[in-house]
């Protein structure tokens, strides 16, 4: 193996100038890999790391901002860490590796990679062994296409291990039921999940309007006494949270509501001035919702909507359109947080607004 090779690692960016005091703290929290080195950028410093959302957190409580992310680093003092193309260029061509991606998301014990179906059908399985030799706890693999319907599931080709899709995914110590066949869940939202959960108090009223198997909701009423309507069309995901609900000691009270969401917030089921917070997380369709959703916030109630745009800037001057069309609003906008990358200079991002 060529002494120029760079090995994938969870990372966190961070300002050069908090860069130092970051890598002390992880190292005391023993979430540095120091297995490989830093890069240093102009403005910031990348850190590799054992855990990027964990290790995220904990610099905040810090008050160090570090945006996770993945990337290549050169070799430190070993070649732990090798990435799956490390492994498989032993038994794949260049062509072929080319269209293998490094990245792959793991939930619970299965592994889910991005292939197209030729690929799966000719490669999968041997795609599928490296991942677990990399991986020893993942006792499965798929092979993960787009998401489609209300419901948001998955296509998904098995490639190797065992034939199941439902699992338990542990996330800040809750654990969370998923079947990736029946429910859409994304791990990467561990650390927004986290962040939301973290702005609760004793005796809110909540709504999670697109709950799916509840990840914000468990977050939520794990943090505080609070009382959250976890509501979603797709009655196995709430099947899956009713499992959650039992598994973990929750503070807070969680009311499954199995219903369209978006025919729910337009009607006038719900009454005005009764939650103290709303979050709409269904990013196409989220920002069409805003007017009802400050309709039924409390004064000072907070709503967290998710959209798609390939600014901060542009994510607001959209939302600046859907809110000319509510009646007699006024709101001030309290953060926005670029939440994921989801294509080529597209990107998720939370917006959130204060109901004056």
């Amino acid at each position: 193996m060529s002494s120029s090779i760079c090995i994938e690692s969870e990372a966190l960016r961070v300002d050069r100038a908090l860069a130092q005091k970051a890598i002390e703290i992880l190292k005391k929290v023993s979430l540095y890999n120091s297995m490989l080195k830093a890069i240093n950028k102009d403005r910031y410093v990348l850190i590799p790391v054992l855990s990027s959302n964990e290790a995220a957190v904990i610099l905040l409580k810090y008050g160090i901002e570090a945006k996770p992310e993945k990337h290549c680093f050169p070799k430190g003092k070993s070649i732990k860490g090798l990435n799956i193309k490390n492994i498989l260029e032993k038994y794949l061509s260049k062509d072929i590796l080319k269209l293998i991606p490094r990245s792959f998301e793991i939930i619970g014990d299965i592994a889910l990679i991005e292939l197209n179906p030729e690929i799966a059908k000719q490669y999968g399985e041997i795609v599928a062994k490296a991942i677990m030799e990399l991986h020893p706890h993942v006792k499965a693999v798929y092979a993960r296409g787009s998401t489609h319907g209300v419901t948001r599931i998955r296509e998904l080709i098995h490639l190797a291990g065992e034939k199941r899709t439902k699992t338990i995914h542990k996330e800040y110590g809750i654990r969370i039921v998923v079947d990736i066949a029946q429910a859409y869940f994304n791990p990467s939202l561990a650390t927004e999940h986290y962040i939301v959960s973290q702005n609760v108090y004793n005796g809110m009223t909540i709504l999670d309007a697109f709950t799916g198997v509840g990840p914000f909701a468990l977050h939520i009423a794990r943090k505080a006494q609070v009382y959250v309507i976890a509501c979603d069309i797709n009655s196995y995901a709430l099947k899956l949270l009713r499992e959650s609900i039992h598994l973990n000691k929750l503070r807070g009270l969680i009311e499954i509501l199995n219903t369209d969401s978006i025919e729910l917030l337009r009607s006038d089921t719900l009454p005005k001035d009764s939650f103290d917070m709303v979050i709409l997380n269904l990013p196409h369709q989220a920002l069409r919702m805003i007017c009802h959703a400050i309709k039924i916030l409390k004064s000072r109630g907070i709503v967290h909507v998710y959209t798609i745009a390939r600014s901060s800037n542009e994510a607001i001057e959209n939302l600046n359109k859907e809110l000319t069309s509510c009646e007699n609003v006024s709101i001030t906008i309290a953060d926005i947080r670029r939440v994921l990358d989801y294509a080529p200079r597209k990107y998720i991002y939370r917006i959130s607004l204060v109901k004056l």
